[in-house]
């Protein structure tokens, strides 16, 4: 008399065996570089604006600024103060100082 078959596989039915779901090990993970080389570009980049930004906005000096005043008194106060920071223009009047070209 001869034993049934054995069992193999592909007669086992795919219901019995109990699907698992992939754990948190077995997701497929961002590789580091993916998300490191941009955030270091971007570093990079904010860095450099701000320190050009920073750097030119340190020690700001106006530079040959016209400015019209009225009265030698004051023309010479100004002159005295601020140096060669601005063009004192000396007017006869406030209409006269506001009108006065640059």
């Amino acid at each position: 008399m001869a034993s049934p078959p054995a069992p193999t596989e592909s007669s086992t039915p795919a219901a019995s065996t109990p699907t698992v779901p992939p754990g948190p090990s077995a997701r497929r993970s961002v590789p580091v570089r993916a998300w490191l080389q941009p955030a270091i570009v971007g570093l990079i980049v904010v860095s450099a604006f701000v320190a050009c930004y920073v750097g030119l906005q340190r020690n700001p000096e106006p530079h040959g600024v016209p400015l019209a005043v009225t009265g030698q008194q004051l023309a010479t106060e100004v002159r005295q103060t601020l140096g060669d920071r601005v063009d004192v223009h000396q007017a006869a009047d406030a209409g006269a100082a506001r009108c006065a070209p640059p």
